[in-house]
């Protein structure tokens, strides 16, 4: 559906299940939306935000396979966001990168910690990004792209003094 407006928005939930090897229909999510971001902690799918149609999401929900329901967890994100990167930091911890809130592109930073049920907000990235690409090496955390110049930065977990670095534009040719 996507580029159909409101109808690109959806609650559709399938998973895939590894021993039939199909596809199969869950629980609907609980609102509506696209271009959020997905993790597990404890065995069950979390989703954070995403773009609802007339907005953007607050909530973050949990998929309970048990009785086949979507639930809404008791934290809320600390801003409205979709698009944004995400990257575990440990079992229970993941960082939301970027993204795009009601007005704009951000280079928010934010740590969600799912066992404790806390959030906070960390040092910002230099540049503000959209749909970027993140990984974790060597204690840090790298975030590429996500912008129009292509940039890369990275800082140290924990420390979160973003640095940049070279644009990976000159690595690529016009059929990437």
């Amino acid at each position: 559906y996507y580029g159909n407006g409101q109808a690109g928005v959806l609650s559709h939930c399938e998973r895939y299940h590894m021993v039939t090897k199909k596809w199969e229909t869950i629980a609907p999510l609980k609102g509506k939306r696209c271009t959020g971001v997905a993790t597990t902690y404890l065995n069950r799918v979390y989703m954070f935000g995403g773009y609802r149609g007339d907005g953007r999401v607050m909530t973050i929900e949990r998929y309970n396979e048990v009785v086949n329901v979507w639930e809404i967890v008791p934290l809320l994100l600390l801003y409205p966001i979709e698009a944004e990167g995400m990257i575990r930091l440990s079992e229970s911890e993941i960082v939301l990168l970027g993204g795009k809130d009601d007005f704009s592109e951000q280079d928010y930073v934010s740590v969600y910690n799912l066992e404790k049920m806390t959030a906070k907000m960390e040092k910002n990235m230099v540049s503000k990004r959209i749909l970027s690409k993140a990984a974790r090496y060597q204690g840090e955390i790298i975030v590429v792209g996500g912008n129009a110049a292509m940039t890369c930065e990275k800082a140290k977990i924990g420390e979160w003094d973003w640095k940049m670095f070279d644009s990976y534009s000159k690595y690529l040719t016009n059929n990437l």
